[in-house]
């Protein structure tokens, strides 16, 4: 992330929501400094599986050495307060190691705070070729993905089955959609409630079903929609409107609405797993435009 400082975090968060494997940032504390919004993103998130490296040598060293404000902070009362739950300070090579694998060996968010000279190279080439550099980015991301689609089919079936067990009198429906998200862009839609984000929850534990119920109430302001969650279970976008292509080639039940037409239509797009819907005491799953009623 050469040329680009700061982001280097705010990709790591969006990375580690994606998979369940360790996620390493490694950025140095200027970066830190160009976008300290990351720390706050990140701790209110508190991804699990991600381990956030400072590299600290208190200066703008890939530019001109000139200081950093990072001596004027207290960076571990700083991460704290923004909900980081694991901080390690290191001055040697052997705080390092101890640090780094006790870090590892947690299923919680960690920053490591790292100690170093000001040395290297000064004439740092910046990334010339923008678009080559994310494809090749995505590609050895994606490159070990593998979906078992069914077994992911089956706990979105079984989450829908629940809903509607536990649903309460006020329950408005809803409708659910899993996708993979090397093909989110094929999905068009828009924000219902731009200014609330999904909370990072697996479709397979109990806090993600109380939660939709919960937001399925229908005085509730994000009962409205479709939620997303993505092909490792995740919940990643909520009350979304679906811009569902009209297929003629289907053909609508017409005693149902327009979230089932929706969702019977919006399966069909590459990309999508599947569409579930929940309305008036009946479930619906759709994928590649069949519609299987449970």
């Amino acid at each position: 992330m050469t040329g680009s400082m700061g982001l280097a975090s705010s990709i790591g968060l969006g990375v580690s929501f994606n998979t369940p494997k360790k996620v390493i940032v490694i950025e140095g504390d200027a970066s830190l400094l160009m976008n300290p919004n990351s720390l706050l993103n990140i701790g209110k998130h508190k991804p699990n599986n991600l381990i956030h490296v400072i590299l600290d040598n208190e200066a703008y060293g890939s530019c001109s050495e000139e200081p950093s404000l990072m001596k004027e902070l207290n960076l571990k009362n700083i991460v704290k307060s923004m909900g980081y739950p694991n901080y390690f300070f290191v001055k040697n090579e052997k705080d390092l190691i101890n640090n780094f694998q006790e870090a590892l060996k947690k299923n919680e968010l960690s920053m490591i705070h790292i100690k170093i000279s000001v040395e290297g190279d000064r004439n740092l080439l910046r990334p010339l070729n923008l678009p080559l550099i994310s494809r090749r980015f995505k590609k050895f991301i994606t490159k070990n993905k593998k979906i078992d689609e069914e077994a992911l089919k089956n706990d979105f079936k079984k989450l829908l089955l629940k809903l509607n067990k536990n649903k309460s009198k006020g329950f408005s429906g809803i409708g659910l959609l899993l996708y993979d998200s090397d093909n989110l862009s094929n999905i068009k839609c828009s924000d219902l409630r731009p200014f609330h984000t999904a909370p990072n929850l697996n479709l397979r534990t109990d806090e993600c079903l109380n939660y939709l119920l919960n937001i399925s109430h229908y005085k509730h302001e994000l009962h409205d929609g479709f939620h997303f969650f993505n092909e490792q279970g995740i919940l990643t976008h909520i009350s979304q409107f679906l811009e569902a292509p009209i297929n003629h080639d289907l053909i609508p039940n017409e005693s149902y609405g327009a979230r089932h037409r929706s969702a019977q239509y919006i399966s069909c797009v590459p990309g999508v797993i599947a569409v579930g819907v929940i309305c008036h005491d009946k479930i619906f799953i759709c994928s590649n435009g069949e519609v299987t009623k449970l």
